[in-house]
């Protein structure tokens, strides 16, 4: 009978954390600026003391998580590293590699070597952490082993932003179905199982918590509240009362209403200049404009589409507004956002603005047979709030 002979592999992960002190446990301290009236920063860190590597594929670890305080305006952030580039290295072959990543689901595509904690308190805060491993079914008996170091700092945290958009007309939605999903205004409405109807506000699931969902491209949701003619939101986490309250990207809801108002709340990291808050889809960009002489209220206005990086177009006013030959524009060219308006036909009796969204700056351009001084741009507002004062016209 032919023997045969079992192969042994065994893995040692082991685990180092870099902070104020040492240990598995870690606490620490960041002393603000002299200048900065705001408290000092103390966390209590924890992460699992083994990673543990059961078998390829998703092996869950376990979490990582804080307690403590933050200063104003600060955040706690853990990076990962590895000894080996995250890779299982075999102790008497070290040819012999198993690949692994860090991951926090067993969904992940993209690996995780970092967690922040932006608020922090008594109760931990937790992150998930587990490791997704290459296949090793082909490799040799051994020992594979790494060395994953975890790096803990106080830094400063990016300024938030927090709008509230509301749905009180629901009719650009249309009729979804099963998986089918449509946005509006920035947010995103999908009917997972069940049927939306928003000429009529009418939602019906048949999925309880499940049946729909709503979700944002960028930053979280914190609060939705629902007003409904006929119905309540039931059987979804965290919602009460037709008000859901919590922090996340994705929220599912249920099962049988009429929605009359929904009103999002919505917090997202600060873009990095003005202008280029114009850029986050559903953002809002109007320029006032006196078109000869008169100051009549006329204005072009982009929303813009971050799917397919343009600008739904809008005019008005009581003068340039009101003429059928008005022409504008509004449109995205690299870091570019360029206005247009004009008259009969281009190159004529044009005003042209291009706003550069990486430093806030903006050039005027007017194309005119009469006097320059008749034409021009009186205000700039993003998502209604003037923000001419804070550009600079070059």
């Amino acid at each position: 009978m032919k023997q045969t002979k079992k192969k042994i592999l065994g893995f040692a992960l082991s685990v180092s954390m870099i902070a104020s002190c040492f240990g598995m446990s870690a606490s620490a301290s960041a002393e603000p600026p002299s200048d900065e009236p705001v408290a000092e920063s103390t966390y209590t860190l924890s992460i699992p003391s083994e990673l543990t590597v059961s078998n390829s594929s998703w092996n869950r670890i376990g979490i990582i998580s804080a307690t403590g305080s933050l200063a104003d305006g600060k955040k706690l952030t853990v990076t990962a590293s590895s000894g080996d580039e995250f890779a299982l290295v075999n102790q008497s072959d070290n040819t012999q590699k198993i690949g692994y990543m860090l991951a926090t689901a067993s969904t992940d595509t993209e690996a995780t070597t970092s967690w922040e904690f932006t608020e922090l308190s008594d109760t931990a805060t937790k992150k998930d952490i587990g490791i997704i491993v290459d296949d090793y079914s082909t490799k040799p008996a051994g020992t594979y082993t790494d060395t994953v170091t975890f790096t803990a700092k106080v830094e400063g945290a990016a300024p938030v932003t927090i709008k509230t958009v509301t749905w009180d007309d629901m009719s650009s939605i249309g009729i979804i179905y099963d998986g089918q999903s449509k946005s509006k205004d920035g947010v995103t409405v999908k009917a997972i199982n069940g049927m939306i109807d928003g000429t009529h506000n009418y939602f019906s699931g048949v999925d309880g918590g499940n049946s729909f969902q709503f979700s944002v491209a960028s930053g979280n949701i914190t609060k939705i509240e629902i007003t409904t003619s006929e119905g309540s939101v039931n059987n979804g986490n965290g919602w009460s009362s037709n008000v859901w309250t919590g922090k996340a990207n994705t929220v599912n809801f249920g099962e049988y209403f009429y929605a009359t108002k929904i009103v999002f709340t919505i917090e997202d990291e600060a873009p990095a200049t003005i202008l280029s808050g114009a850029l986050v889809d559903g953002a809002t960009i109007k320029v006032n404009f006196k078109w000869r002489m008169r100051d009549s209220g006329d204005y072009v206005q982009g929303v813009y589409n971050a799917s397919s990086g343009t600008f739904t177009v809008s005019t008005g006013g009581s003068d340039w507004g009101r003429s059928r030959n008005a022409l504008y524009k509004v449109e995205k060219n690299d870091d570019n956002i360029i206005i247009r308006v004009g008259m009969y036909n281009w190159g004529q009796e044009d005003l042209v603005w291009t706003f550069n969204t990486t430093n806030d700056t903006y050039t005027q351009e007017i194309i005119t047979r009469t006097d320059p001084s008749y034409y021009g741009l009186t205000s700039v507002t993003l998502n209604g709030t003037n923000i001419t004062s804070q550009l600079t016209k070059n």
